[in-house]
């Protein structure tokens, strides 16, 4: 699906959509994505599809502790451009209906970095 912006006409003032990123994860997988606030869920599960060799009637999304639901925009769930910054992104968390598992319950932590040996620390 082609999205879009709205753009200002003359003196009709026409909301601008606004983009914002958005962070998928699954498993081992980071996925970002730039989108704007009028952006169905199922819009992004159709790009997730593509990427992840997914069908994308098999996905279930996450939001905080909402489901997300494939009619629905990504502002019924708060999700604003004022809201956020591209280096930190609302985290959707993404899992197969078929495991019937809770999508944050896949997701793999990121590792941490080793520690800088005393030598080579600035102190």
């Amino acid at each position: 699906k082609q999205w879009y912006q709205r753009r200002v006409r003359g003196n009709n003032q026409h909301p601008i959509a606004m983009s914002f990123y958005i962070c998928v994860r699954r498993a081992k997988d980071t996925i970002f994505i730039k989108i704007d606030e009028n952006t169905l869920v199922s819009d992004i599960k159709a790009v997730v599809s593509g990427l992840l060799k997914m069908k994308a009637d098999d996905m279930q999304m996450a939001y905080g502790k909402d489901t997300l639901e494939d009619n629905k925009k990504l502002s019924t769930y708060g999700m604003k451009s004022d809201l956020t910054e591209s280096y930190d992104p609302y985290v959707i968390f993404l899992s197969s209906k078929a495991q019937g598992k809770v999508p944050t319950a896949d997701v793999v932590p990121y590792s941490e970095p080793e520690e800088v040996p005393e030598v080579l620390r600035c102190n």
